[in-house]
């Protein structure tokens, strides 16, 4: 004898109550929708910063995919950092001092500015899709 999948479904609210019928079908929609959780920081906007007023759109894909928006942000695996997610030796191949991630969002705007003059989208390009 077959059940269907409804009969699954109230199996939980008549053993265990509503409780833990709503915590099943959270869980079923949850994996339904590819298992994404979006977090917001009352302290910053869910998108994070986005650019410079006029900031072309390959700047601002640049900024959300490498970073998310989040000027600190560092990579554990290869130590690049900040917005565009320079790695230590570009930053200062760039002429600054110290790493990106600890620069001001101004100067980490300078940078990008700088390093797209000299090599273009050719370093993020490959990588990002931008």
């Amino acid at each position: 004898m077959s059940r269907s999948p409804f009969t699954l479904l109230r199996q939980p609210y008549r053993t265990h109550g509503a409780g833990a019928w709503l915590a099943l079908f959270l869980v079923a929609a949850f994996c339904m929708s590819g298992g994404g959780v979006a977090v917001s920081s009352s302290s910053s906007s869910s998108s994070g910063y986005a650019g410079p007023p006029g900031a072309s759109a390959f700047q601002q894909c640049v900024i959300q995919r490498e970073s998310s928006g989040n000027p600190t942000a560092v990579n554990p695996d290869s130590g690049a950092g900040g917005l565009y997610q320079f790695l230590p030796s570009t930053w200062h191949e760039l002429g600054y001092s110290g790493l990106a991630q600890d620069a001001s969002i101004a100067e980490q705007n300078r940078a990008f500015d700088k390093a797209y003059e000299r090599w273009g989208t050719q370093p993020w390009a490959p990588s990002d899709g931008c």
